[in-house]
């Protein structure tokens, strides 16, 4: 499985495996989460707060979708990508406490063959909840 996450010094993205380690040492509990990157044979220790799992998908644009996106369809309702049990899922436009994260529930599973071929063919990316954390507040202000 490919992640995207953001280095503790650093304040890009790096893409690659996904990996934590947890060392114990008498009394001392160390956890190590890292992403190694294997075109750069670099391995970065990352913020266990912002790792993000690649859906499988691709926006219309060919870019990589993963879990926490944010994009809009071709009607500009903005919707965000959630990480459930057993795959991925999306927030419903009409709800928007499943977008802010507030009320995950009810999603729409982006599984079947009918949400995947309208995600790929209509989904444009417009952020993430990481870097734009003012989008979330600023989308249900208005």
């Amino acid at each position: 499985m490919k992640f995207r996450g953001k280095p503790l010094h650093y304040n890009e993205f790096v893409y690659g495996f996904y990996d934590k380690k947890i060392i114990k040492e008498n009394i001392l509990k160390l956890e190590y989460h890292t992403i190694s990157v294997p075109d750069e044979q670099v391995v970065y220790e990352i913020s266990p707060n912002i790792v993000d799992e690649f859906t499988g998908l691709y926006y219309v644009d060919g870019k990589e979708s993963y879990e926490n996106d944010i994009f809009k369809d071709d009607r500009g309702r903005l919707y965000r990508i959630y990480k459930v049990k057993g795959g991925f899922s999306i927030s419903l436009p009409q709800f928007p406490s499943t977008f802010t994260g507030e009320q995950p529930f009810p999603l729409q599973p982006l599984a079947d063959e009918q949400t995947v071929s309208w995600f790929e063919s209509q989904a444009v990316y417009v952020g993430n909840i990481h870097d734009n954390k003012d989008l979330l507040k600023k989308i249900f202000k208005q």
